[in-house]
């Protein structure tokens, strides 16, 4: 009877420690994120493996009882969809649907390795006003003849190319930011366009990825870096933690001419940041996130196959107010692309 009575108070311990756990994962991911190099490697995982347990806590807890032990999964849940997998719920818009709109779809192109007829196809059943590419600077000569004979401005810079059917009245193109002992590229553009809104101040963003460190943390694999005890001797968190700080750095020179305009601003890209990212709100938290006003789900943007990260991300100013939110272009990309119907916000 005894042995029962510590097996029940087990099991009814394991069921209330599964959400104070996910509950201690999210404050950390949220709060610390970037400032430690295992935190910052969280923040890129599936967080869909957080609802792994949650089945067989759930028919722990109506076995071990009482029954309001199931409130244990059911706090877990909420836990795991919204802070940890990033769950948007948005009602139906109540405003008018009149004046003018803006459409504009960004599209990190993973250097055109599709083909230029499978890029192409998802963005002309799109059809944006304003079209913003990333990682183009390889494979891209096709696709640009073909964006220039469907929109009167095409403006090539590096990695980015903007197409636009409203004119571009400037292209900056950001000095470069020292890190190291070497100067780096911010990794943006900023284009002024005069729209039927009003003028905007545009931002194509596609800060760097975190790609390479996180293949120096996997190694040959995490299970064999636990097992060797490689992980945690200081090579694979030295190229994480310079990897993240010149990720870091890019953000905030986004955010500091962001900050710095006078007209209303969207800001859109590969972030390269997941929606836990301390940096992320740190940067952006002021702008209104398209999909969080206007969409529903998850809004996985990577990898197209399997996605399970929020990476490419639309950002606008309260002058401005979405309308629509869309993530698509088929698999032309190793990235969705995201896209967004917008309009003045009076």
């Amino acid at each position: 009877m005894k042995a029962r009575r510590l097996a029940r108070r087990a099991g009814q311990a394991l069921v209330v420690a599964y959400p104070v756990a996910l509950g201690v994962v999210a404050l950390l991911l949220h709060y610390v994120g970037e400032a430690h190099w295992a935190t910052t490697v969280g923040l890129y995982l599936p967080a869909v493996f957080y609802l792994a347990p949650l089945l067989p806590i759930a028919l722990l807890a109506l076995w071990v009882g009482p029954r309001s032990l199931l409130l244990a999964p059911a706090a877990a849940a909420l836990i795991a969809l919204f802070p940890l997998m990033g769950l948007c719920w948005s009602l139906p818009s109540v405003w008018a649907d009149e004046g003018p709109r803006l459409r504009l779809l960004s599209y990190n192109v993973d250097s055109v390795h599709a083909g230029t007829d499978a890029v192409a196809a998802g963005i002309g059943d799109a059809d944006p006003d304003v079209l913003l590419l990333q990682e183009s600077a390889f494979g891209r000569e096709e696709l640009v003849e073909r964006l220039a004979q469907r929109y009167p401005v095409v403006e090539l810079s590096g990695q980015f190319v903007l197409a636009s059917r409203h004119p571009v009245l400037e292209v900056t193109e950001p000095d470069r930011i020292p890190y190291g002992d070497a100067l780096r590229s911010p990794r943006f553009m900023r284009y002024l366009l005069d729209t039927p809104l009003g003028r905007i101040a545009l931002y194509s963003v596609h800060p760097l990825s975190p790609r390479e460190s996180l293949g120096a943390v996997r190694g040959e694999g995490l299970r064999r870096e636990l097992a060797t005890g490689r992980i945690f001797r200081g090579e694979s968190r030295e190229i994480v933690e310079a990897n993240t700080g010149l990720r870091v750095l890019q953000i905030e020179a986004i955010a500091g001419m962001v900050r710095a305009e006078t007209v209303p601003v969207i800001v859109a890209g590969d972030t390269n940041l997941p929606g836990p990212s301390p940096v992320l709100r740190r940067a952006f938290g002021h702008l209104q996130d398209g999909f969080a006003s206007v969409g529903n789900g998850f809004g996985y943007t990577f990898p197209t196959k399997w996605p399970f990260l929020r990476l490419d991300r639309i950002y606008a100013t309260s002058e401005l107010r979405f309308v629509s939110f869309a993530v698509g272009c088929g698999r032309a990309s190793d990235h969705h692309c995201v896209m967004a119907d917008l309009t003045g916000s009076n």
